[in-house]
């Protein structure tokens, strides 16, 4: 997938290496086994507390009001450790579940119809979760994001013809106020607006984000 190339919703824009998703998967399996032995430890441990305070609670007249407080701590503790226990298995269940399930989705693909605008990996490359690959700009409409003097966005509504001058290739290209801003922009006191372009079907390859355009009322 290069710069420039046009993709449709849903073709594939790179591949992960499955082998890595295995290996975390084989991790994340061993560490499944760990914490399911760490919680039967502390279920073992919470039996023979509360037997032991039990033992205690039926006799309390033949041992101490400090060791029937310890007994009873014990158990307190011991049910604690359990509840943790638990809660890491079914975090890491959760985990295994998640790499089984993208064992099986290595290939990235476009959420959108639209053009490749820029690369961030390279064949072989090493990336992590959340880390970009490529990104998309839209096929769809072209936009504008334009700032005006408030003077000149009073004479404006949804929906007034507009022409913007493309600096860098001396072409206007009509478009259509999509929407304006409510208020003036404190730093700027402007008024932004948004417009649809509407070029002609030869011009639509030609104009890509980033460009620099100069927006006038249609007359």
């Amino acid at each position: 997938m290069q710069i420039g190339d046009t993709v449709r919703q849903g073709d594939r824009l790179a591949s992960l290496d499955p082998r890595l998703v295995a290996q975390d998967l084989e991790m994340a399996r061993s560490g499944l086994v760990a914490t399911e032995a760490d919680a039967g430890r502390a279920a073992a441990e919470l039996s023979e507390a509360q037997a032991r305070w039990d033992r205690r609670r039926k006799n309390p007249e033949i041992f101490s009001q400090e060791d029937l407080a310890e007994s009873e701590l014990r158990v307190t503790t011991a049910r604690s450790t359990v509840e943790v226990a638990q809660a890491r298995v079914a975090e890491q269940r959760a985990r295994v579940r998640q790499l089984e399930t993208s064992v099986g989705q290595t290939d990235i693909r476009a959420p959108f119809a639209g053009r490749v605008a820029e690369r961030f990996a390279d064949p072989g490359a090493q990336v992590g979760p959340g880390t970009p690959v490529v990104r998309l700009i839209s096929g769809g409409d072209l936009q504008v994001r334009a700032a005006l003097p408030p003077d000149d966005a009073r004479t404006l509504a949804p929906g007034s013809r507009v022409l913007a001058r493309i600096r860098d290739l001396g072409l206007d290209v009509p478009g259509r106020i999509a929407r304006i801003a409510p208020a003036v922009d404190t730093a700027s006191q402007m008024v932004f607006v948004e417009i649809h372009l509407e070029p002609a079907p030869q011009l639509a390859g030609r104009l890509q984000a980033g460009l620099v355009v100069d927006v006038r009322a249609a007359t």
